[in-house]
C-alpha cells in the first residue's frame, strides 16, 4: 500500500484472464478484508476472502510458450518463442496462423527443466497490423498432440517509437536503444519535480539522474499536461526514462487515451503505468483494469503496460491484461497485531515483518498463480519500501543495510526492475539516499549479465551455511562465457557460506562488485563469508 505525505491514496492498479465482476471490496476493506479502524469491529470480509484463482485447464502442467519479444515490428524478419516443457519427455513444437500458414515447422524441443528459446519463427508470413494475431502452438510427441496453446503475436508497422519487452531474460528495451535496461527508479512526487520556478524542473530531474536512477515514476496528479510535455523533453535530453502513471485517472478512459496519444512519440516514455494496487480496493474484480489495458493497447500497441499489485492472493485474477507484472512489499517497521487471514493487512498483506520471507512468500504465491494461467515467462518488477509512516503502519524506514538485502534478494527472486516509494524521502534520509546511489553503480555493472544470461533454478544452486534458504540466499546467472552469483546474508551475524553451481566445474578469479574484493571460484563453488545484512555480488569470466 502506497501513501502520499502520510495520507493513504485510495484510487489504485494489474489485469486478468477474463473480466471478473464479483467481490468488489466494499468501503473500508483492503484485499477483501476489513481494514483500518473497522477491523476492530465485527465487519464481515468480502464473500471471496480466500479465492481460488481461475485455472487454465487447457494448459497442462509444465508447458508454457510465448513469443520472446513484444512487439515485433515489420523490419523484424525472424522471431523466437520462449518455451517450457516437462523435463520427462521428448517434444516437437509447431506454430501456425489461424488459416494454417506455418510460421515454425515441427522443431525438436530440448529435454530440460530450464526455460529455452526456439528460434527461426518466420515473421515475414505475418502481415504487419496494429492488433495482435492469435498463433496456434502445438506440442507433439510423435503424431500425438499433447498440448495446444493460443498465444498473441504483435507484428506492427515500423515507424512509431517502440519499446520492447524481452520475455526470455525479462528486460525492457527503450525506443532509443538496441539493448535492454534494468530500471532502477523512485516514485517521485510530481509537485517536487515541477518545483517553484521555471528552472526547478530541469534542476530536479538532473539531480535524479546524477543519483544514478535511469527511470522515474512521477506520481500524479497533474492538471497541466504541458508540464508533462516539458518533463518528457528534459528526460529525453538527459537520458531518464519515464513511466506515465494513470493511477488516479484509469477509469476515465477518454483522458487516458488522450494522454497516451499525446506522449507516445517521446523517447522518454518507457511504460504506461495503468493502475496502482487495484486489488486493494477492487479485490478480484478486474473489470476496470481490463478496460484501461484494452484502451491503452488500442491507442498505442508500441509501448508496454505495467502496474503493481498489493495483495497476496489476487495475482491469478490479473494475468493477461498487463505486459509487465509488478508487486510492492513493505514489511519494515510493521506490527501484525490485529491482522490475520480474514482481517486487515497491517500495511503489508500476509506479511510477518521479515526482511526476506515476506518477499519470498509473495513471489512464490504469485508465480504459482501465474503458472495456473499457463504463464511461465514474463517480466516482473518489484517496488520496495524506502519510507516510514508512524501514524499508520510503518514505525520506521528500512536501514540502508536492510534495503540492500531487499534489493539484491528481489533480483535473486527474478525481478528485472526495482522501484521504491518515495522520493523525496519520507522522512528525509541521507543515509538511504547514499545507499541508493551506490546500488545504482552496482546494478549498472551487472545488469548486462542479468539481462542476457539464463538465471539458474534453485535446484541448480547449492547453498551451505547458517540460514540457508531463509536468511542466507543465493542466485546465479550462467553462460558459457561467464557466471554471476549473488549471495544475501540476512542473518544477525557474520556468516560463512559455500555456494555450489551444478552447471559448471570451472575455476576462476572474480570480483565482488559490492566491495571490490577478489573472490575465487573453485570447481564451480564459492566459499567466503558476509557480514550481517550484506550482499556479495560475484562476477567471473569463464
Amino acid at each position: 500500500m502506497k501513501l502520499s505525505v502520510s495520507l493513504f491514496l485510495t484510487t489504485l492498479g494489474l489485469a486478468s484472464i477474463a473480466t471478473v465482476n464479483q467481490a468488489v471490496a466494499p468501503p473500508g476493506h483492503w484485499c477483501g478484508k476489513p481494514y483500518g479502524s473497522i477491523r476492530h469491529t465485527p465487519v464481515a470480509p468480502t464473500p471471496q476472502i480466500n479465492p481460488s484463482p481461475p485455472v487454465i485447464t487447457t494448459t497442462k502442467p509444465g508447458f508454457g510458450v510465448q513469443f520472446r519479444y513484444q512487439p515485433y515490428i515489420s523490419t523484424d524478419k525472424v522471431g523466437s518463442l520462449v518455451v517450457n516443457v516437462p523435463s520427462n519427455g521428448n517434444y516437437m513444437i509447431h506454430a501456425a496462423l489461424a488459416d494454417g500458414t506455418v510460421l515454425l515447422p515441427a522443431t525438436p524441443v530440448a529435454t530440460t527443466s530450464l526455460t529455452q528459446e526456439i528460434g527461426n519463427v518466420i515473421l515475414t508470413k505475418v502481415k504487419p497490423q496494429l492488433t495482435a494475431y492469435e498463433i496456434t502452438i502445438i506440442f507433439a510427441q510423435g503424431n500425438i498432440t499433447v498440448q495446444k496453446s493460443i498465444v498473441q503475436l504483435y507484428r506492427l508497422p515500423a515507424g512509431p517509437k517502440t519499446v520492447k519487452i524481452d520475455r526470455l531474460y525479462g528486460g525492457i528495451i527503450p525506443s532509443n536503444s538496441k539493448t535492454p535496461i534494468f530500471p532502477w527508479y523512485p516514485y517521485v512526487d510530481f509537485g517536487w519535480i515541477t518545483g517553484d520556478t521555471s528552472k526547478d524542473m530541469e534542476t530536479n530531474l538532473k539531480a535524479l539522474k546524477a543519483m544514478g536512477f535511469n527511470s522515474i515514476n512521477p506520481d500524479p496528479t497533474w492538471t497541466n499536461v504541458e508540464q508533462v510535455d516539458q518533463m518528457l523533453k528534459i528526460c529525453e535530453e538527459i537520458g531518464l526514462y519515464v513511466q506515465i502513471s494513470f493511477r488516479y485517472d484509469y477509469t476515465d478512459l477518454k483522458t487516458v487515451v488522450s494522454d497516451v496519444k499525446r506522449w507516445m512519440s517521446s523517447d522518454a516514455v518507457l511504460t504506461w503505468y495503468s493502475t496502482d494496487e487495484p486489488d486493494g480496493t477492487q479485490w478480484i474484480s478486474n473489470k476496470p483494469t481490463v478496460n484501461v489495458y484494452n484502451a491503452i493497447k488500442a491507442a498505442d500497441p508500441y509501448h508496454p503496460v505495467s502496474l503493481v499489485l498489493n495483495c497476496q492472493k489476487s495475482a491469478g485474477y490479473y494475468t493477461t491484461t498487463s505486459d509487465i507484472y509488478g508487486t510492492d512489499v513493505y514489511p519494515i517497521g510493521i506490527s501484525t497485531k490485529g491482522c490475520n487471514a480474514t482481517s486487515g493487512d497491517c500495511g503489508c498483506d500476509f506479511c510477518t515483518g521479515s526482511l526476506t520471507e515476506d518477499i519470498i512468500s509473495r513471489t512464490n504465491k504469485y508465480w504459482s498463480d501465474y503458472a495456473a494461467q499457463g504463464v511461465q515467462s514474463v517480466p516482473v518488477w518489484m517496488v520496495l519500501q524506502a519510507f516510514s509512516d508512524p501514524g499508520s503502519w510503518w514505525s520506521r524506514a528500512p536501514t540502508p543495510q536492510e534495503f540492500n538485502v531487499m534489493f539484491w534478494l528481489s533480483i535473486i527472486e527474478g525481478y528485472k526492475a526495482i522501484g521504491f516509494w518515495q522520493y523525496p524521502y519520507i522522512p528525509t534520509n541521507p543515509a538511504l539516499q547514499k545507499a541508493h546511489e551506490a546500488l545504482a553503480t552496482q546494478i549498472a555493472t551487472v545488469a548486462p549479465t542479468i539481462l542476457s544470461s539464463a538465471q539458474l533454478p534453485t535446484s541448480h544452486i547449492g547453498v551451505s551455511g547458517t540460514g540457508a534458504g531463509s536468511t542466507l540466499l543465493a542466485g546465479a546467472w550462467y553462460s558459457p562465457n561467464g557466471l554471476l552469483v549473488i549471495v544475501v546474508n540476512a542473518n544477525k551475524v557474520t556468516t560463512k557460506f559455500t555456494i555450489t553451481i551444478a552447471d559448471t566445474k570451472a575455476s576462476a578469479t572474480g570480483k565482488n562488485v559490492v566491495s571490490g574484493a577478489t573472490v575465487s571460484l573453485k570447481g564451480g563453488a564459492i566459499s567466503s563469508q558476509l557480514a550481517t545484512l550484506t550482499a556479495g555480488v560475484y562476477e567471473f569470466k569463464l
